[in-house]
């Protein structure tokens, strides 16, 4: 399968996949979506030509930079909507390819863990992705909000803005 570019193994119950089963492929895009994963997919066998990964919908409740780093040179797109991820590392410093990040339907503690996310070129997020302010939309909170902590002074303005806005 050496000319291999494009693998959708969406809607396959996958549990697991396999170190080193894509070796010797020259994958630009695959889909794990909606399966049963509950890791990130060991991909570093294609961290050469990598360019989509497709991993919304499983169980994947954390994202370690070490499963990501070897994806560094190539991966541009990455789509994790719907995982009940817990933890999320600065996936924007670790693979500066990267400008589309989908993480809709997933919910975060706004801090500065997160605020890498506004560096983002296309990012899917929802609209009030916040647990902790969960009737704020994201496009009213900006980076250094998220920087410097969300101080009861900033979430009663934001909460008095969005109540203005609703009437």
């Amino acid at each position: 399968y050496t000319d291999l570019t494009r693998l959708d193994l969406a809607d396959n119950n996958i549990t697991t996949v396999e170190f080193g089963c894509f070796k010797g492929t020259k994958l630009e895009y695959i889909s794990f979506k909606r399966n049963q994963l509950t890791n990130f997919p060991n991909l570093c066998e294609v961290r050469e030509t990598l360019k989509t990964a497709r991993i919304s919908d499983n169980s994947i409740t954390a994202i370690r930079l070490e499963d990501v780093k070897c994806l560094s040179r190539c991966l541009e797109s990455l789509g994790l909507n719907r995982n009940p991820l817990l933890s999320l590392p600065d996936l924007h410093q670790t693979l500066p390819s990267l400008n589309r990040l989908g993480v809709f339907g997933i919910k975060f503690s706004c801090d500065r863990k997160i605020a890498w996310m506004k560096d983002i070129e296309n990012l899917r997020i929802s609209k009030h992705p916040c647990m902790e302010l969960p009737r704020i939309p994201w496009t009213q909170i900006d980076k250094n909000q998220l920087e410097t902590g969300l101080s009861g002074e900033i979430l009663l303005s934001l909460s008095n803005h969005t109540q203005i806005g609703l009437h």
